[in-house]
């Protein structure tokens, strides 16, 4: 019985040293809020995004209906929220305005700028006379 007795004790010991020394670290919530990718419906390559002025700009193409499209995806900070969200049919006639939410509270207004491509889209670079010649090289075969 005495020697059950110390091991109760011993184990009971190890349990409250082991419990007292977990502390549980709490960082606060997070201030992220960034928009890292965005997407409408109808859009044409890929969305720049430049955070430091908080604008996005975009491409759709020339049939689609810029007064009545949706946002396709959306892909923010951890925690963050949007609005106007993913899968909401805007108009993109004009910029429109997008608060993004940290879980802290704190905002961010991003600012989309879309184009409509026209009919007939031109590729830059499309052809081989508007490739880049550096001045001061001589190449044979090189008329221009």
């Amino acid at each position: 019985m005495k020697q059950t007795w110390k091991i109760f004790i011993y184990v009971s010991g190890m349990l409250f040293i082991i419990s007292s020394c977990v502390k549980e670290d709490n960082f606060g919530k997070s201030d992220l809020k960034q928009i890292r990718y965005f997407m409408i419906d109808g859009q044409v390559g890929n969305t720049r995004i430049v955070q430091d002025s908080l604008k996005m700009y975009t491409t759709i193409g020339s049939n689609a209906n810029i007064h009545k499209l949706a946002v396709d995806s959306v892909f923010l900070s951890t925690f963050a929220k949007i609005s106007p969200s993913s899968g909401d049919t805007l108009d993109f006639s004009h910029p429109v305005l997008f608060t993004v939410t940290a879980e802290d509270g704190s905002t961010a207004n991003y600012t989309l700028i879309t184009t409509q491509e026209a009919s007939t889209p031109q590729l830059e670079n499309s052809g081989f006379d508007d490739w880049y010649i550096p001045s001061g090289k001589a190449y044979s075969g090189y008329s221009g």
